[in-house]
């Protein structure tokens, strides 16, 4: 039990400063970027594409994101683009690519990764029809 919640504290430790640093972005966003910049800005299937590229690229794990992705949906920005990029970061990410490569070899971690993206984009495009419809 004690090794468990070692490697818990242990685990915490190395997602706080991800998890800072989105927080203070968050914060960031919140007092100085205007709900009129964002609100058409981030509506396109364009942006969900970028969302999900960005999501692939990011490191870390995804509950350090989690305070900016709630500070962004207050600022009504798409569920799409956020569920895009969340999809796109949890499938994929830049420290899988050293892990995925040395275990399968590059050919499956390019094949994942190209998929990844298609789902991450998919399901944003899915998302973006769904508020049209449905109230989240």
């Amino acid at each position: 039990m004690i090794e468990i919640l070692g490697k818990a504290v242990y685990d915490f430790l190395v997602i706080l400063p991800i998890l800072l640093i989105a927080v203070f972005i968050s914060q960031i966003i919140n007092h100085y970027i205007s709900r009129k910049k964002l609100d058409n800005k981030i509506k396109s299937k364009t942006n969900i594409v970028q969302a999900s590229l960005v999501g692939v690229a990011t490191p870390g794990p995804l509950i350090a994101f989690l305070p900016l992705l709630k500070v962004l949906k207050e600022k009504k920005v798409s569920l799409g683009v956020i569920v895009a990029f969340m999809t796109g970061q949890t499938l994929i990410g830049p420290i899988r690519i050293f892990l995925e490569t040395s275990y399968f070899g590059i050919w499956f971690f390019l094949a994942k990764l190209t998929i990844s993206i298609f789902i991450a984009i998919s399901i944003g495009i899915t998302f973006l029809f769904l508020e049209k419809k449905v109230s989240f």
